[in-house]
């Protein structure tokens, strides 16, 4: 009987062994870099506005947002907003944002995002901006992103 016991609770520790194996599998990815959920914010001619998208890394590769360049605009910059002494809010230029390979990189309002600097004209709800993304490896990527409110 003991060794029955012995027997039953090997199964089942080597059942529950195999069983975490199966979970921890590395996740698949989709091979490519993709833009997801992005917008841009309405803004006026000689203003500023910002635009906003998620970078899905999806390679087993990391790779790095080099710049950025806008239909709208000659000055297109990569920013990020930072807590200033006294508790303000600040923006920066940073220039570049990595993407570590098989993850995600948000570009968000009150984070890392694009400026549109001095659009020659009115950026309204319901237009679309195209930009071209330069990446270290993926090179260069098209991508048209709809006006809109928050």
């Amino acid at each position: 009987m003991n060794r029955y016991i012995v027997i039953v609770m090997l199964l089942i520790i080597t059942g529950a062994c195999n069983q975490q194996t199966k979970t921890e599998e590395e996740p698949t990815s989709s091979g490519v870099i993709e833009i997801e959920n992005g917008w841009v914010r309405p803004g006026n001619a000689g203003m500023m506005t910002a635009a906003y998208f998620t970078i899905n890394n999806g390679t087993g590769a990391a790779d790095t947002l080099l710049s950025i360049q806008s239909n709208v605009t000659n000055d297109t910059q990569i920013h990020e907003s930072y807590e200033m002494e006294g508790g303000l809010m600040g923006m920066r230029e940073i220039g570049q944002v990595l993407i570590d390979a098989g993850s995600y990189a948000e570009l968000k309002p009150g984070g890392i995002h694009i400026m549109i600097i001095r659009p020659e004209n009115d950026v309204a709800a319901g237009d679309s901006v195209e930009f071209l993304l330069n990446f270290s490896a993926h090179g260069e990527m098209k991508v048209a992103l709809p006006v809109r409110s928050n």
